[in-house]
């Protein structure tokens, strides 16, 4: 589960889904409408959220990362991030 507060402009939560067999958590509603078309799309056989991290190093202010917010695995098996 995400953490939340009460005055906080995003809605995270869980969704589940019957493609992973599992809750993926996310962070806004768009992110939840993403996870369900992802979900009922028959060429999708597995996605999950924030699947790697990507330290770049460390500057001035601190360490760099980026995650990709999603990734989906398609039955020819490709696999794409967002």
């Amino acid at each position: 589960m995400i953490p939340s507060r009460k005055d906080q402009g995003r809605t995270p939560d869980n969704y589940w889904a019957s493609t992973v067999g599992d809750q993926v958590a996310h962070e806004s509603y768009l992110e939840s409408k993403w996870l369900m078309m992802l979900d009922f799309d028959p060429q999708v056989t597995a996605f999950s959220r924030r699947p790697l991290e990507f330290v770049r190093g460390v500057r001035a202010r601190g360490r760099w990362d980026w995650w990709p917010s999603l990734s989906r695995r398609r039955m020819s098996g490709t696999l794409r991030m967002r």
